[in-house]
């Protein structure tokens, strides 16, 4: 099967969008689907800037009650925040605080309005051929492979540039790797889950992609994924619906 490389939408905001050829393909039809990702070097967004101990950092969103910032892969597992706001922007002139948060805290991005069988909500998973998001009405299938998406999955195997998208060939892969498992239906089995790619999200900057394929049998309607990858795990874990066997 012959594949074709992906393709996004706006310079600032990446549709996810993926081509899909099969063979002897003239063309490629184009798969699009409702989730994006930010692509931002912009230091300085709405008059808000932060810094991490003392070097400004990639703004992704900004609002009154939360910051979205990409943390430079040199950061020390102890940190200082600042975040700096003009005299017209809705943020105290500066805020200071400290995190201690282990190096390569896994967790997968959730899916908005989906409200997970475990609590909270499924994460993000999107079906093997890019045709959309896997949701209670889309179910996975028995056997198929799911691209998920993250952050903090740990360090990877070579130097990345804050705020850049990461490269597709080939692609920044975890240095420790990442292994997943979840409960059968017959609530017994633990079930070894294959991963197939864990590592930056190519075209993305601060985003990372793992690539799972599901077992053909013995799953629950809503699988519990648990992973554990470098650093503190314990977050490392997520839901989504999967079609009846």
């Amino acid at each position: 099967r012959s594949a074709c490389p992906a393709a996004f939408a706006k310079p600032s905001v990446y549709a996810a969008k993926r081509f899909s050829c099969g063979p002897g393909a003239k063309q490629c039809p184009i798969k699009t689907f409702y989730i994006s990702f930010v692509i931002s070097n912009t230091v300085v967004l709405g008059g808000v800037s932060v810094s991490v101990n003392g070097l400004d950092v990639p703004l992704y969103s900004v609002a009154p009650g939360q910051i979205v910032f990409q943390t430079p892969w040199s950061t020390a597992p102890t940190a200082t925040v600042e975040v700096h706001a003009t005299s017209t922007s809705p943020f105290e002139p500066q805020l200071r605080f400290s995190t201690a948060a282990p190096a390569g805290f896994g967790e997968f991005l959730r899916l908005p309005n989906s409200p997970g069988a475990y609590g909270c909500c499924d994460l993000t998973a999107i079906h093997q051929n890019w045709e959309g998001l896997v949701t209670a009405d889309a179910p996975a299938r028995p056997g198929e492979i799911l691209h998920l998406y993250g952050t903090g999955f740990g360090r990877v195997d070579r130097t990345q540039v804050d705020g850049v998208p990461a490269p597709a060939d080939p692609p920044a892969r975890t240095v420790v790797p990442v292994t997943c498992w979840a409960w059968g239906a017959d609530n017994i089995t633990r079930l070894e889950i294959p991963v197939l790619f864990a590592g930056l999200a190519p075209g993305f900057a601060g985003y990372y992609q793992m690539d799972i394929r599901l077992p053909a049998s013995n799953l629950r309607a809503s699988v519990q994924l648990n992973c554990t990858g470098e650093g503190d795990s314990s977050d490392f874990l997520g839901s989504f619906a999967v079609r009846p066997q």
